[in-house]
């Protein structure tokens, strides 16, 4: 019997980059679903618990901060690892991945293989 694919959540404003990550990890085995913002994020990691969300940190509404703060009082939490994207700069990165409690953070524009090496390195892909 095959694993099961590791559920990840991508959560992005900005829909090109949203889909285009959704779409790599897609391609790489991994369960994806997406959200445009931090209370739909909230909304799907309430209804089924991802293995990993792949956070833009910079969001209208609710910012990563918010939401790591929100979601920090979730139950369950600590089985969710997350990856912060950022276009942050160097001054900022370190406070912003504290503020997430992020197991790490890749800076935009992203390489796609540091992205795809990063997720493998936090979960299994499908068998």
């Amino acid at each position: 019997m095959p694993n099961a694919r590791p559920d990840i959540l991508v959560v992005d404003d900005d829909p090109a980059i949203r889909d285009t990550v959704a779409s790599l990890l897609d391609m790489e085995g991994y369960a994806v679903r997406a959200a445009q913002d931090g209370d739909q994020a909230l909304a799907l990691v309430r209804a089924a618990r991802p293995a990993l969300i792949v956070l833009d940190y910079y969001m209208p509404r609710m910012d990563g901060a918010a939401f790591c703060r929100a979601f920090a009082g979730e139950v369950g939490r600590e089985d969710t690892r997350i990856v912060l994207l950022t276009a942050a700069g160097e001054r900022d990165v370190h406070a912003i991945r504290e503020l997430c409690a992020a197991d790490a953070l890749i800076r935009k524009p992203f390489d796609v293989d540091d992205l795809l090496d990063t997720v493998a390195r936090m979960l299994p892909r499908s068998a």
